[in-house]
């Protein structure tokens, strides 16, 4: 189980953060709850620090798995997030999961 840590709350969302190290990298994954529909959204995925190298390698491999990624040089930071058509279809499967029970 993942211990996910509350980083900001309000009345309608909570954003939480989950972090840990892997190979002398700190990945960073951000998720946002929607209290008024009741539904978790990936926010994006950070990993740092990354070489040219790896981010070549992200670049590539990134896009078959229906996710973006920019580069922040100045931080050496790869930030992965879901593409609008991951966010589509998720939520087309979610209106379909709902609507057959």
């Amino acid at each position: 189980m993942i211990n996910w840590s509350v980083e900001s709350e309000d009345a309608l969302m909570t954003t939480y953060v989950y972090r840990y190290s892997v190979l002398g990298k700190t990945i960073e994954a951000r998720v946002v709850h929607d209290k008024a529909i009741n539904k978790y959204k990936l926010r994006f995925i950070s990993i740092k620090p990354v070489n040219e190298i790896e981010i070549s390698l992200l670049t590539i491999l990134t896009p078959h798995f229906k996710f973006a990624i920019d580069y922040v040089q100045d931080n050496k930071v790869a930030m992965i997030y879901p593409s609008l058509e991951l966010n589509y279809t998720m939520t087309c499967n979610q209106s379909v999961r709902m609507s057959t029970h």
